[in-house]
Parts: structure tokens; C-alpha cells; sequence
């Protein structure tokens, strides 16, 4: 027996209880006695390092139904333990999305499955919070909660195939991609796919869609190669693409190089070649037809990136430029979610007009949005953040929209016997309370030196590096979040108490982030002197 002889030559035996045979390819005619007689149980699916496989190769609804069953079972478990947002966020990115991780690197789930399992991981992390979906995929520093969209997590997990791929020259999944794109696995084209497989389809499609992402980024539409581009598809419609759809029969035999094209091999020194000189300089044959077609698509191509800014990379460089992992690709793929400006957000004109102050700069603005989510900051302050910028923290004044029973009036002012009691508003309970503001005014000079404005102390109007403003941020939260915590408990504040809890929470963020502690006390002094001067 051939298995037999296997076994004598290279010492490895068969395992006989645990084998099984899978009939694949042309599954056509019974199979052979011989094979039958081997004693192997005859099988139509096996699992195989993880992956359900069955005769006609890796089925996405054979291997994803589990996996989203699993997503369910520890969301339910983790559900128990009543955890703040930063906390749910943490959970989503380690514990669920870890689950697809490595199915995903090959498969793709249907619409279906992914629309299932983004609102399950949603779901989770936004439950009692009322936010905007425009917000969820969103950066923190942009104002959002920084979820991870499924879908663009998927697609850059699965264009990480590429990048090793020009450096894995030796592997017959590498040999493949390069064959495709004839040499050059960056010339990878969608329409160079046959019969390659679902997984070759996924990978491919995928460098597709980050290719065009990639070149609306700043000016790499200059250094990009257009054809077969979505990111160059104009006309009404977008009907209108640099592909084989606009060559002559007589053009085809060149399309490996016009696969290479880019702006450049159309301009020069800003001045646009002719045709002759352009076939002269490329070695090719384009007809008058098809370069004038060409020209006018990278031409309105041109006008509608013209305004883009910053310099321009090409893919490879891109690739070069880090050693491994996909984040810098999903970063490109998901800047989608970011082309709002900051100061056009509805939660952070909302936020500033109950304060009765404009709107500050916009690098002013992604640090305010920004700290919530700053890992060495205690989870009950970041939850506090996070309510007070989103404009959703439970004063008075929103509460009683909700419990038309609910005392709306100032806590402070209630305890002081402060007459009438004012509403209690983030304005309010923050600055115009009477015995904040004489606590705020004690406590500003005790760790500042003086006495903090209205813009200052809630629009960081300070003159300073983003470092240092979002090391001022981190004091200033603290303060207000131990004046919160007061509140809720009740409890009349005075400046020793407020000092006394902030240097408490500044010692535990000092022990996790060193740093800080160093830039607060540089930043201290330098404010100090400078009020004085």
C-alpha cells in the first residue's frame, strides 16, 4: 500500500481513525473501489485549521453563522457587567471583532452577516446613549466615538495580502497575485480575475477599493495609476472610466503598460503631450480616439482634485513606509467618516451656544473632543468627558424633558438656600453657580496662579502647542468632573475639598503617564510667568 511505504521511507504514519477523504474537483462517477477499500470514511466537508471546507471550496454561509453566534454569546456576557462606553469600546475592538479576525483575512461575509454583526458590535457600545450614526466610525479627535466599521476593517485586512505579497516572492499564494497582475502585483486589475477562486476575488477587490480611496488622499491622484480607477470615473452618472471599454481592437496588445499609466505619462512640465509623442515616449500605438478620451476623463479628473492639498506618495512607497498590520490602511479606507469639518458638527455648535460662547479654533476643538478617550485616564472621567462635550450630561435642565417631576433646580444653589434657585444648566453648574465660581477661583490659582476666564476655562483660549492644551484639558476635566461627582452625591463643595479630590486623580494619571505629570508642571510655570509678564 502506497501509504505503507510512505510511512517505511519518511517515518511519518497515518493517523487511520482520525483521516478522511474529500472528493474535490470533478466530482463526476462514482469513485474508484480501490479507494473505497482503504477504509477511510468518505466525507463531502471537512474542517481544516479552522475553516469549514466543503467540495466546492470555503463557503462564507458554512463558516460566518458560528461566528456571529459567538459575538452574540460574549456580548451577553459582558452585558452584565454595566459597562461605561470606554469600557464597551474596549471589549468591541479586543474580545469581538477579534472573533472575524481571522476568517476574515480570506472570507467575505454577505451583506447580510456584516449588517448582523455591525449592529450587534454597535449595539453593545452605544446602549442608552442617544448618538448620532453619523458619529459612530467617526475619530475621537473628530468628534466621534471611533467604533470600527466591519466593512472597512474587513477590506484592509484582506488588502495586507498585497503588501506581503511584493515581499513573498516564494509563496504560491504570492506567485498568484504577481501572475495576475503580470509581474506587478500593484497592477492588479479586477477585470484579471477569471477562474482564480473567492479568495483571489476578495483580495483583489479589495486593493481595489483602497486604491481609490488612496487616491483622493491629498495628491496622490498624480501618482497613482488611473486605469481601471473608480477615483477617476466622471461624467453624469459616473459613467465614464479609463478601461478596456475605450480601446480599439488594434490598442489591446499594449494594456499592461497603459495599466502602469499614470497623470505623469500625460504631462510634462505641466503641459500636456500629443498623441504622437506620447506612443514615441511609451512605445505604444494609441489611437487619436482613445488618447483624446483619456485626456478629457484626467482632466476633469484633475479640476475636481485640484484643490486637494499635501504631497503625493505612491501606493508602494505607502506600503513601504510601515512594517506590517493593516491600521494605516483601514485609516485611509475610513477617512470617509471624517470629511466634516469639526466646527460643522451639530453636537459641538449645540455645546458652545448653551455655554453663551463661540465656537474655538478647530485644533482647540479636537482636543476637546479628543480626551474623553485617553487610555490613562480613569473610566468614570472619560464617561463624565464624553457626556459633557456630547452635550447629554444629566442636568437639571435636560432631566426634567425626561421626569417632568424631577427638581430641575441647582443642587448647590438648592443646599446654599441660594433664592430663586436658578435651573440647572452646563453653564450654570460650572461657572455661574456662586459657590463654583468662588471654588473655581481658589482653585485656578492654587494650580495655575490665577484666576481662569470664561473662554479659558471652557474653550481653552490659551496661545499653546496641542501638547500642552491637551495637558490643560486633562487638569481642567478632572476639576469639573470632582464637581460633578459632588453634585450627584449632594454634597456642598469648598476649594480644599475640590483640590484635595482633583490631586487625587492627578496622582493616579501621573503614575500611568509620567509625561503628563512633567508637561503640567513645565506648563504651570510657563503660564504663570506669562500672566505675570
Amino acid at each position: 500500500m502506497e501509504l505503507e511505504k510512505f510511512r517505511n521511507i519518511s517515518g511519518l504514519k497515518c493517523n487511520y481513525e482520525k483521516t478522511s477523504i474529500m472528493r474535490i474537483g470533478n466530482l463526476e462517477g462514482e469513485i474508484d473501489q480501490e479507494i473505497i477499500n482503504l477504509g477511510f470514511d468518505i466525507v463531502t466537508n471537512i474542517k481544516l485549521l479552522g475553516f469549514k471546507i466543503t467540495q466546492e471550496g470555503i463557503p462564507s454561509n458554512e463558516n460566518f453563522p458560528r461566528i456571529v453566534d459567538k459575538i452574540k454569546k460574549i456580548i451577553r456576557y459582558w452585558k452584565r457587567f454595566n459597562l461605561s462606553l470606554p469600557g464597551k469600546i474596549m471589549i468591541t475592538k479586543s474580545l469581538l471583532i477579534s472573533q472575524l479576525s481571522y476568517y476574515v483575512t480570506i472570507l467575505q461575509p454577505d451583506e447580510e452577516t456584516l449588517k448582523i454583526i455591525q449592529s450587534d458590535l454597535d449595539n453593545f457600545c452605544t446602549e442608552g446613549l442617544n448618538i448620532a450614526k453619523d458619529r459612530l466610525y467617526r475619530s475621537v479627535n473628530e468628534g466621534g466615538i471611533g467604533l470600527i466599521s466591519i466593512k472597512e476593517y474587513i477590506t484592509a485586512l484582506q488588502v495586507s495580502w498585497i503588501k506581503r505579497g511584493q515581499k513573498n516572492a516564494h509563496d504560491n499564494w504570492s506567485s498568484n497575485l504577481k501572475q495576475l497582475g503580470n509581474g506587478n502585483i500593484l497592477s492588479i486589475q479586477i477585470g484579471d480575475l477569471k477562474d482564480n477562486g473567492e479568495i483571489l476575488k476578495n483580495i483583489v477587490r479589495a486593493f481595489s477599493q483602497f486604491r481609490t480611496e488612496y487616491t483622493k488622499k491629498q495628491q496622490n491622484y498624480r501618482v497613482v495609476p488611473f486605469w481601471n480607477n473608480e477615483a477617476f470615473r466622471i461624467g453624469r452618472g459616473n459613467n465614464s472610466i479609463i478601461d478596456e471599454g475605450i480601446l480599439e481592437q488594434n490598442e489591446m496588445a499594449n494594456i499592461q503598460k497603459y495599466k502602469s499609466w499614470t497623470i505623469a505619462n500625460f504631462k510634462i512640465n505641466n503641459q500636456w503631450v500629443t498623441r504622437d509623442e506620447l506612443n514615441q515616449n511609451e512605445e505604444t500605438n494609441l489611437g487619436q480616439a482613445t488618447f483624446n478620451r483619456i485626456k478629457y476623463i484626467l482632466n476633469l479628473s484633475l479640476k475636481k482634485y485640484e484643490k486637494n492639498s499635501g504631497t503625493s506618495t505612491s501606493i508602494k512607497t505607502f506600503f513601504e513606509g510601515y512594517k506590517k498590520g493593516s491600521s494605516r490602511v483601514r485609516k485611509i479606507l475610513c477617512e470617509k467618516y471624517n470629511n466634516k469639518k469639526k466646527g460643522e458638527f451639530r453636537q459641538v455648535n449645540t455645546h458652545f451656544a448653551n455655554l453663551g460662547l463661540e465656537k474655538p479654533e478647530t485644533n482647540i476643538i479636537s482636543v476637546l473632543y479628543g480626551t474623553w478617550k485617553s487610555s490613562f485616564i480613569p473610566s468614570t472621567i472619560q464617561t463624565f468627558n464624553f457626556k459633557l462635550m456630547n452635550n447629554t450630561l444629566g442636568v437639571g435642565a435636560r432631566v426634567i424633558h425626561i421626569n417632568r417631576d424631577y427638581e430641575a433646580g441647582c443642587v448647590f444653589c438648592t443646599i446654599t438656600h441660594n433664592r430663586p434657585v436658578p435651573i440647572e444648566t452646563v453653564e450654570h453648574t460650572f461657572w455661574y453657580c456662586p459657590v463654583v465660581s468662588k471654588v473655581l477661583d481658589e482653585t485656578s490659582r492654587y494650580f495655575l496662579g490665577f484666576t481662569l476666564k470664561k473662554k479659558e476655562w471652557f474653550g481653552l483660549n490659551f496661545n499653546l502647542k496641542m501638547e500642552e492644551l491637551s495637558c490643560l484639558n486633562i487638569l481642567f476635566t478632572i476639576i469639573k468632573f470632582v464637581i460633578w461627582s459632588n453634585r450627584l452625591r449632594k454634597k456642598l463643595i469648598n476649594s480644599n475639598l475640590v483640590i484635595t479630590e482633583t490631586n487625587y486623580h492627578i496622582g493616579y494619571i501621573f503614575e500611568s503617564s509620567p509625561k503628563i505629570r512633567d508637561r503640567l508642571t513645565m506648563l504651570r510655570h510657563y503660564l504663570i510667568a506669562k500672566r505675570r509678564d
